[in-house]
C-alpha cells in the first residue's frame, strides 16, 4: 500500500471528522447486514465488521478496531485513538466489539455486518438484510450544514 502521513492543517481537518461523529440524523439500528451508498457523512458503531470501498475521495476515521486491513492507495495517519484515511482508493476492512467508523465525502460506499447503528447526513440509500427476510429502505438524508470538501 502506498501511503504518506498527513501533517499540519490536514490533520486538523481530519480531526474535525471526530466532531462530526456527534452530529447527524438518527438512522437504523439492527443486527445483520447493512449496505450504504451515498454522499455526505455516515457513522456506523457497534460490534461489527465494516468493509469500505474507497473511491479516492473523502475521509474515513476508524476508532476502536481490533482488526484493520487496508489494500489500495491513499494517505493515512495513525492517531492516539484510531486511524484516518484520506483520498483512499481500495478496500478497508475493519472489525471490533466497540467499533466506530466515520466516513465523510462525495462517495460513501460500505457494508457492515453484526450489531450496528447508523447516523447520517447528506443523501443516499441503505439496505438492511436480516437473517429472516429483508427490508429495503430508500431514504433522502438531510443536507450537511456546511459543504464537505473531498
Amino acid at each position: 500500500m502506498a501511503t504518506s502521513a498527513l501533517t499540519g492543517s490536514a490533520i486538523r481537518q481530519e480531526l474535525d471528522v471526530k466532531a462530526a461523529t456527534q452530529a447527524g440524523e438518527s438512522g437504523p439500528t439492527g443486527s445483520g447486514v447493512l449496505r450504504v451508498t451515498g454522499a455526505g457523512m455516515a457513522v456506523v458503531r457497534g460490534k461489527a465488521s465494516v468493509v469500505i470501498t474507497g473511491h479516492g475521495v473523502g475521509s474515513v476515521w476508524v476508532c476502536s478496531a481490533e482488526a484493520l486491513n487496508a489494500q489500495g492507495f491513499g494517505r493515512h495517519a495513525r492517531l492516539a485513538d484510531g486511524v484516518v484515511f484520506r483520498g483512499f482508493r481500495g478496500t478497508i476492512a475493519v472489525s471490533g466489539r466497540s467499533l466506530v467508523v466515520t466516513m465523510i465525502g462525495g462517495r460513501i460506499d460500505f457494508t457492515a455486518s453484526g450489531s450496528w447503528s447508523l447516523r447520517f447526513r447528506g443523501w443516499g440509500r441503505y439496505e438492511t438484510v436480516y437473517e429472516v427476510g429483508g427490508e429495503e429502505n430508500c431514504v433522502r438524508f438531510t443536507p450537511p450544514t456546511s459543504p464537505i470538501a473531498s
